[in-house]
């Protein structure tokens, strides 16, 4: 593994365990409870799904490292997913 490719999936490591998931798990908490997604909370999907996606080709060089990435888009999809169910309520 190239030190470029370390770096990056060093820092991706660190923000899924004290950003993404943290926050993510927060908004799925408010959506259960019927809540709908706010403007900052929709910035926030966007930029973690924008960060994520740069960081495809580093994924596709490393594989064993996609399900971690996968596992967080599935999550941050449910909860647009959820949301938009509570809109439609």
């Amino acid at each position: 593994m190239s030190n470029y490719d370390f770096g990056r999936l060093n820092v991706a490591f660190r923000r899924t365990t004290s950003y993404y998931l943290p926050n993510a798990l927060s908004l799925r908490e408010r959506v259960d409870c019927g809540a709908l997604l706010e403007e900052h909370d929709i910035r926030l999907i966007q930029s973690v799904l924008r960060e994520l996606k740069q960081m495809t080709p580093v994924f596709n060089r490393h594989p064993k490292y996609q399900k971690i990435a996968g596992g967080i888009i599935a999550l941050y999809t449910d909860i647009v997913l959820k949301a938009a169910e509570n809109e439609n309520k």
